[in-house]
C-alpha cells in the first residue's frame, strides 16, 4: 500500500493519509492544524499482523493522539518500533516522555494511549510486531516503550538496517517469504532493545506465552463481574496452582491484576 501527494494539489491529503494510517495499522486523531504544505510519502507492508513501513512527511511540527476512544474502536493490540532516519519524534506514553532522533530508535504500544509529536519533517522507518508475538520473547514490555536506545553500533545498528532493507524489498516478496522475513528480523529487534543477557530461553518463553494468554483472557472478560480465578485457569488450560505461579513471577497477584484492569477499563471509558 502506498500514498503519495501533496496538500496544494489535493485539499483533502491529511485525511487521506489519516485514513490509510487508520486501514493499515491503527486508528488516531490529530492535534494540531492541517498545514497548508503538507507533504506525504508512504509505503506499508503488512502481512498477518507484521508489518514494514516508511513515511516521509513535510510541514512542521504534527500531533497524532492514539487515545481511548481509538482504542476502543479498532481493538488493535502491536508494538511498533520507530527508527528516524531524518526528523525528531516526541513519544509520550505511560506517564513518561522520551526524544527519538536519527542514531536512535523507540519502542511503542499501540494497545495504550500515546501522545506522538513530529517535530519537523521527517523520514522514519517502522516495524510492527504482533502483541502476542512481542509478549513471547520479553516479559513486561510495555516497560521498554518510550524510551529511546542508541542505535549507532552493534544490535542496534544491524536491526535497524535489517528494517530498512527489509522496507526496500517488501513489495518484491510473495507472504510468506515477508511475514518470515519479519519475524527474523522481529527477533533481531527484541535482542537490540533488550540486549541479549535478557533474552528468554525457551523455558521462559512457554512462561511468558502463558501468561500472556491468560492476560488475554482477563482483558477479554472484563465486564464478566462473575469471572473468578478458577475459571481463568480452566479455561487456559492451567491448574490454579501454576495460574498463580505466572503472576508471582510478574510481581503481583491474580486477583490484583483482574483489578488493576477493570480499574484502568473504568478510567478509559470515562474518558471516551
Amino acid at each position: 500500500n502506498k500514498i503519495i501527494g501533496r496538500a496544494r494539489k489535493h485539499a483533502h491529503l491529511h485525511d487521506d493519509w489519516a485514513r490509510f494510517i487508520t486501514q493499515n495499522l491503527c486508528g488516531f486523531s490529530f492535534r494540531t492544524r492541517k498545514e497548508v504544505n503538507f507533504e506525504v510519502n508512504a509505503s506499508l507492508r503488512t502481512v498477518n499482523g507484521f508489518s514494514v513501513a516508511r513515511f516521509k512527511t513535510v510541514a512542521g511540527t504534527a500531533q497524532l493522539d492514539r487515545g481511548a476512544r481509538d482504542i476502543h474502536r479498532d481493538g488493535q493490540e502491536f508494538y511498533a518500533m520507530y527508527i528516524p532516519r531524518t526528523g525528531e519524534h516526541e513519544i509520550m506514553q505511560f506517564g513518561r516522555s522520551d526524544r527519538c532522533t536519527p542514531g536512535s530508535m523507540i519502542l511503542v504500544s499501540m494497545a495504550e494511549p500515546v501522545l506522538h509529536t513530529k517535530l519537523g519533517d521527517n523520514d522514519t522507518n517502522y516495524l510492527a510486531l504482533p502483541r502476542e508475538f512481542v509478549d513471547q520473547r520479553l516479559l513486561r514490555a510495555d516497560r521498554l516503550s518510550a524510551r529511546t536506545m542508541h542505535a549507532q553500533g552493534g544490535l542496534q545498528q544491524l536491526f535497524c538496517e535489517s528494517v530498512a532493507a527489509l522496507q526496500r524489498a517488501a513489495f518484491t516478496m510473495n507472504n510468506e517469504e515477508f511475514q518470515s522475513a519479519a519475524r527474523v528480523i522481529g527477533d533481531l529487534g527484541v535482542l537490540a532493545f533488550t540486549g541479549s543477557a535478557d533474552a528468554m530461553s525457551d523455558f521462559s518463553s512457554v512462561r511468558a506465552g502463558n501468561l500472556a494468554r491468560a492476560k488475554r483472557l482477563i482483558r477479554r472478560r472484563l465486564t464478566d463481574p462473575g469471572l473468578s480465578l478458577a475459571e481463568i485457569a480452566a479455561e487456559c488450560g492451567f491448574s490454579l496452582r501454576y495460574l498463580h505461579t505466572l503472576f508471582r513471577a510478574e510481581g503481583c497477584t491474580v486477583g490484583e491484576y483482574l483489578k488493576r484492569e477493570r480499574l484502568q477499563r473504568a478510567r478509559r471509558v470515562l474518558e471516551i
